[in-house]
């Protein structure tokens, strides 16, 4: 006995309604490496200034995707 699995394909603005608290506004690339340790890290907790830490306590090569979306977020309200 052969199953088949129907697949249809639809926009996906049609299955993903997502509205992000963050703005968008703000290209990412406009934000620069000093700009993002301006701001406190909600991640890992590392004051404004400091690298991020990884969950072993080691240095992070990069900033959490939050911290960076909270400075891009602080740069579009600073702008108003």
């Amino acid at each position: 006995m052969e199953r088949r699995i129907l697949v249809e394909s639809v926009p996906i603005w049609t299955v993903l309604l997502y509205r992000s608290q963050y703005a968008w506004p703000v290209r990412m690339t406009d934000v620069t490496p000093q700009l993002l340790l301006a701001v406190p890290c909600p991640t890992c907790g590392v004051d404004a200034g400091k690298g991020c830490l990884l969950h072993t306590g080691e240095p992070s090569p990069d900033p959490h995707i939050d911290r960076k979306l909270d400075a891009a977020e602080a740069i579009e309200t600073e702008k108003t």
